[in-house]
């Protein structure tokens, strides 16, 4: 092997713990040479260097088995072998007791990637907890912990969509992981509310928008009012419900002439579960042949047009 020059090398020495010889597998305790390039060399003296050296177990699956992970292997066995032995983030779904219920929220846990701003996941409190003390379990410098306030009674869509929209000052896309504003809402009827432009939108109107009192149904959804009645009264739709079916439901049939806010697209042709299935078109008559036609008088002199 030709002479490798100090200046490309150093000198370090292992317990046993570390490396192994790549021609024999055996353990290697000593003095060893860690090159610019990553690779290990064995003894100390670069004019006479011994056999290659390589990790004594295979990177775990955390890491992967790419150069660039051997690379950062051998040149920071330590860290490598201390990551080798992190556990993945499981995943887990929070969900709410009955005095989260009585409270009308409950809190959700999850974790970012530190170096993505689109990656996250719900997980457990314990998970949570284990990255907050720092603890060696999992990968601390990878995964950042946070929590998030959900509300799960009263008017949720509302509270929830302002309190993810404070959130991601600080998580930025953390609407992506919890996009269903009303998850484990309890069915109940809310009163005496009101609706702000651009919230609420006709049912069976699409591109009619509605602004004032409004109340949340169990079933129906929201409806015009303060207050639910007995007597026949629309029923609203959320502006994000309504993007969201557009993307579900391609129209039919051409849509209507009427104006809809940026990003939304006329449904009103499209039929739904709510809408009753229109009974089946009497057979057409057969058209009676057409009259001759009467010859037309003379135009008067006065100014033509009019057709």
């Amino acid at each position: 092997m030709a002479y490798i020059p100090k200046s490309k090398l150093n000198i370090k020495t292992t317990n046993g713990k570390e490396f192994r010889s790549v021609r024999t597998k055996k353990a290697y305790v000593g003095k060893y040479m860690q090159l610019s390039n990553g690779k290990l060399l064995i003894g100390s003296n670069p004019l006479n260097p011994g056999g290659e050296l390589e990790p004594l177990s295979p990177p775990s699956n955390n890491l992967g088995f790419s150069a660039d992970v051997r690379l950062h292997q051998n040149l920071k066995p330590e860290v490598s072998l201390q990551l080798g032995k992190v556990k993945d983030i499981p995943f887990a779904k929070n969900t709410p007791t009955e005095d989260d219920y009585t409270n009308g929220y409950f809190i959700r846990y999850f974790v970012k990637k530190a170096n993505q701003n689109t990656f996250y996941k719900e997980v457990s409190k314990e998970v949570y907890d284990s990255l907050i003390k720092k603890k060696s379990e999992y990968d601390v410098n990878l995964y950042q912990p946070g929590q998030i306030k959900w509300a799960i009674r009263g008017n949720v869509r509302n509270v929830n969509k302002s309190l993810l929209l404070k959130t991601e000052k600080r998580y930025p896309n953390i609407s992506l992981l919890y996009p269903k504003l009303d998850e484990f809402n309890r069915a109940e009827t809310i009163n005496n509310q009101f609706a702000r432009q651009g919230e609420l939108y006709y049912r069976d109107e699409p591109g009619r928008e509605y602004v004032g009192s409004y109340h949340i149904h169990p079933t129906k959804g929201p409806m015009v009012g303060a207050f639910h009645r007995n007597t026949s009264h629309d029923r609203l739709i959320f502006a994000e419900d309504l993007v969201r079916r557009n993307n579900e439901v391609q129209p039919t049939q051409p849509t209507s002439t009427s104006t809809l806010p940026e990003g939304f697209i006329d449904i009103s042709n499209t039929p739904y579960a709510d809408t009753p299935t229109p009974s089946a078109p009497s057979t057409p008559t057969t058209p009676s042949a057409p009259s001759a036609p009467s010859t037309p008088s003379a135009p008067s002199g006065g100014g033509g047009g009019g057709y």
